[in-house]
C-alpha cells in the first residue's frame, strides 16, 4: 500500500535509520499484515503504527499472534466545543462514526472468528 511507503518516507525524513524501518505491502487486511509481521519479527518488540481508531483491533490481533507490539497510534483527533456552531452536523463526523462502526464490527468479527477457530 502507498500509505506504508509514505510513512516510511516520513520516518526517514525524521531521521530514523533506514535499517530500522520495515514495511509490509503484500497483505490485504490486518490479519494478513500481522501474520507477515510474525514471520518477519516473531518475538522481537516493535512499534505498531496505525490510526488511533484502528489500534484496538490491531493490538488484539498482535496479541493473538504472540507479537510484542508497542502501540504507537497516530491521527487521533479532538474537536473542542467552541460555541453553538459546534452543534451543527458536520460531514466529517459522519465519516468518523462510519470508521468507528467499521472498526468495532471488525474487532467483533476477529474475536468471534478466533473463538470459533476460523482464524
Amino acid at each position: 500500500f502507498e500509505e506504508s511507503k509514505k510513512m516510511r518516507d516520513v520516518m526517514l525524513m525524521l531521521g530514523v535509520s533506514r535499517k530500522r524501518v520495515k514495511i509490509e505491502v503484500e497483505s490485504r487486511d490486518t490479519y494478513e499484515n500481522l501474520g507477515a509481521v510474525k514471520r518477519e519479527l516473531n518475538k522481537t518488540p516493535f512499534w505498531l503504527v496505525t490510526s488511533a481508531i484502528h489500534m484496538p483491533r490491531a493490538m488484539f490481533l498482535a496479541g493473538k499472534f504472540g507479537l510484542k507490539a508497542v502501540p504507537a497510534p497516530c491521527d487521533s483527533h479532538y474537536n473542542q466545543v467552541t460555541g453553538l456552531t459546534s452543534f451543527i452536523p458536520d460531514p466529517y463526523n459522519f465519516y468518523v462514526c462510519t470508521a468507528a462502526t467499521n472498526e468495532y464490527l471488525g474487532l467483533v468479527w476477529y474475536k468471534l472468528a478466533w473463538w470459533l477457530g476460523i482464524k
